[in-house]
């Protein structure tokens, strides 16, 4: 009767918990969009050219908010595939250094918007504006902060933002098994993304963002219904032989996501190459660290108790299984109605 219970008590908790992170994830992505652009070039002295980029069909459309001492003309608008564009020239007494830019309703649209201020002299400065700090006090003198590591920093938090890439780690992970087939695994997968983010990034190769995000979560859905069969004792099915074949083969796509990012965040005509490195370089820190905590969260639970690891992972893929499959159906139906 104990054991029974224990049985029933573990299903239920590895229900709930799925659910749980099926709900969460699902919501939290319910309604993705890419991220607003928000352009500001210096063009002459307390004179700004300034460049407005969102998606179109938010339920709620971000605005951008100016200093009170800058004044603005009236803007051009256009549409460009999925977004609209507004430009305009703002005048701003006594400069913007110092002064507070922000984007409003960035909560309420769901998106977060890039911040690109470029002044007279000095560096790119490049921040991300979220629901939760959605604004950016331009320093009082230029900001000598190199663009290398304004990019680490973009490309760190890109990958801790985007939670379908990490559900594919953590499907990796799940399907190397040992710590070697991590690294092995892990390493592939970089290698995989490198490649093409290199290759979009130098306009060798073009893409079709909605179909990238289909095929993201096509990637996601196939590592969850391999994680998903019955260990056998007999011979493995191929991806579970060769997970690092498989991560690399999937990390050419993941890695035209990537570069979609960055060409949303736009790269410094001037320092292409260091720029591309330096996303790069921030992508990996991010994913090492994701690794790092997932691997020793599994790895302390196995050692409390393996019952309890069996739950966890059970309750893991199948939230890793059902969130894919929402995005496969949600990024479909999005090609569908582009198309017809």
């Amino acid at each position: 009767m104990t054991a029974n219970r224990k049985r029933v008590s573990g299903f239920t908790a590895t229900l709930t918990l799925a659910i749980y992170f099926v709900l969460f994830s699902a919501s939290s992505l319910a309604d993705k969009l890419a991220p607003s652009l928000l352009q500001i070039d210096e063009v002459q002295a307390d004179h700004y050219q300034v460049l407005w980029r969102t998606p179109m069909g938010a339920k709620v459309s971000p605005e951008p908010i100016l200093p009170e001492s800058c004044q603005s003309d009236t803007p051009s608008i256009a549409q460009e595939n999925t977004k609209l564009e507004r430009r305009w020239f703002a005048t701003c007494d006594g400069g913007l250094n110092g002064k507070t830019l922000a984007v409003n309703a960035l909560a309420a649209s769901q998106t977060i918007a890039m911040l690109r201020f470029q002044p007279l002299t000095g560096n790119l400065q490049q921040v991300v504006l979220t629901p939760e700090v959605p604004k950016y006090s331009v320093p009082k003198t230029n900001n000598d902060e190199s663009v290398f590591i304004q990019y680490i920093g973009l490309g760190f938090e890109h990958i801790l933002g985007g939670t379908d890439h990490l559900f594919f780690v953590t499907a990796l992970l799940l399907l190397a098994g040992s710590w070697l087939g991590v690294v092995k695994t892990v390493s592939a997968f970089t290698l995989g993304h490198s490649v093409t983010l290199a290759l979009v990034s130098f306009e060798l190769i073009t893409v079709w963002p909605p179909l990238v995000e289909l095929s993201i979560a096509a990637t996601i859905l196939i590592l969850a219904l391999e994680l998903s069969r019955p260990r056998l004792s007999d011979k493995q099915p191929y991806i579970k032989r060769h997970p690092w074949l498989v991560a690399s083969l999937f990390g050419l796509i993941h890695g035209l996501g990537f570069a979609g990012a960055l060409q949303e965040i736009g790269i410094p005509a001037s320092d292409v190459v260091s720029a591309l490195l330096a996303f790069n370089v921030g992508i990996e820190l991010g994913q090492l660290a994701f690794v790092g905590v997932v691997s020793i969260t599994f790895y302390l639970v196995r050692q409390q108790s393996e019952q309890i690891y069996n739950y966890t992972e059970l309750a893991t893929i199948t939230a890793i299984g059902g969130v894919s499959v929402y995005w496969c159906l949600d990024r479909g139906s999005e090609i569908v109605s582009n198309v017809f």
